[in-house]
């Protein structure tokens, strides 16, 4: 089982299928985060010890210079 954090831009019924399939799965939606910063969202992910699945590549790519 993996948990995941799914950011705002990621479709909702992905939290569903991603259930399904026996992981621990939250939507930004789910904990009130609607229309927060992207740094904000990858907090929320690891302050939850989730996984961030997100659209926003360029918003991240810094981070896999480290």
């Amino acid at each position: 089982m993996v948990r995941f954090y799914l950011d705002e831009n990621i479709a909702v019924e992905l939290r569903e299928i991603l259930n399904h399939l026996s992981h621990d799965t939250v939507h930004s939606y789910d904990l009130g985060n609607r229309s927060i910063a992207d740094p904000e969202h990858l907090l929320a992910a690891a302050e939850t010890e989730r996984i961030l699945i997100t659209y926003n590549r360029r918003d991240f790519e810094l981070l896999h210079q480290f």
